[in-house]
């Protein structure tokens, strides 16, 4: 594995304060299952990549103590983000991986 350079390590280090601020907020309806279903879209293949069993330790308190207080601002008529959020942190439980993001480039594309 390559070592990380300066700016690297600080991008992942502001993209787990991130996560963990927001976790420290009240949730707001429809939004906030939205978007942390996008940052663990975007980011949490190279978070688990960098952070590992931290990483996957910070998603289970994700899952079993906040998304319990998304699911109770949450509408019953607009279920959709939470239970895709849902499911897509239950995947991640099971299989211990974050899947790439959609539309990225291959680091080794052109060698």
């Amino acid at each position: 594995s390559k070592l990380l350079s300066k700016e690297d390590k600080q991008w992942y280090q502001r993209r787990v304060r991130g996560l963990s601020r927001m976790m420290n907020l009240e949730p707001i309806p429809d939004v906030t299952a939205t978007a942390l279903e996008a940052f663990l879209k975007v980011a949490g293949s190279a978070l688990l990549k960098t952070y590992k069993s931290q990483f996957l330790k910070l998603l289970e308190i994700l899952y079993s103590q906040y998304l319990p207080k998304v699911e109770a601002v949450t509408l019953q008529s607009n279920l959709g983000p939470i239970t895709r959020l849902k499911l897509y942190l239950e995947k991640i439980q099971k299989t211990k991986s974050v899947p790439e993001p959609e539309g990225r480039i291959q680091e080794n594309i052109c060698g």
